[in-house]
């Protein structure tokens, strides 16, 4: 009933740590996004009473935004990541939000998102916002773009399985193999092996 939720609110509030592990473990592992709202709402609530710094409020707006999405409810999960971002510039929150423009058909926004925290001294050399910021103008067919973007996810991490095989694939496909060839011998330097590449190698050396 309601006095015994309140009461293990009040209970879990008191203590941050078991409360975020709480509401980790509804989202997760009950896969109850519609109580664990209810705890990051009070959670809020309680940190509003209290004169909580913003720094404090993130993590729970973040989570906030989590609940929503799952519930199906994007606007309200856009507006609870864009809140936690303002509070806190987070990777995880700038994936979130992006993976919300992505649901709702919006991949310039996603991308915008994406490019406001590389280019704003947020988190300039992020490989997975930049790998994420590939992929979207992957699916977009915007070739050009994403390959660029590929070589920059390289540049950041050399050793990227994704980004040298995904740059091998394009230069195959656009009459390279030759350079297609380079990349797919340093993912067989760095020990990646299996049928396709040694497949995708045979075909390089064919053409």
């Amino acid at each position: 009933n309601f006095d015994d939720e309140h009461q293990l609110f009040d209970a879990l509030i008191r203590n941050p740590a078991m409360s975020k592990a709480a509401c980790d473990y509804l989202l997760l592992f009950e896969r109850n996004p519609a109580k664990a709202l209810d705890l990051c709402t009070e959670a809020l609530k309680r940190s509003s009473e209290r004169g909580a710094t913003k720094g404090e409020w993130w993590w729970w707006k973040h989570r906030q935004g989590r609940c929503y999405y799952q519930l199906g409810l994007y606007r309200d999960a856009e507006r609870s990541f864009a809140s936690s971002l303002d509070d806190q510039p987070m990777e995880a929150t700038v994936l979130e939000l992006a993976k919300v423009y992505l649901r709702v058909d919006q991949p310039t926004s996603a991308l915008k998102v994406l490019q406001d925290a590389l280019q704003e001294n947020q988190m300039p050399s992020s490989v997975r916002l930049t790998l994420w910021g590939a992929r979207v103008h992957e699916s977009g067919n915007a070739t050009d773009m994403s390959i660029e973007t590929f070589k920059q996810v390289v540049r950041l991490d050399a050793s990227h399985v994704e980004g040298l095989a995904c740059l091998a694939s394009s230069y195959f496909y656009a009459g390279y193999p030759e350079m297609s060839l380079r990349f797919y011998r340093r993912l067989l330097q760095m020990g990646v092996t299996g049928p396709e590449i040694w497949n995708n190698v045979g075909l390089c050396c064919f053409y």
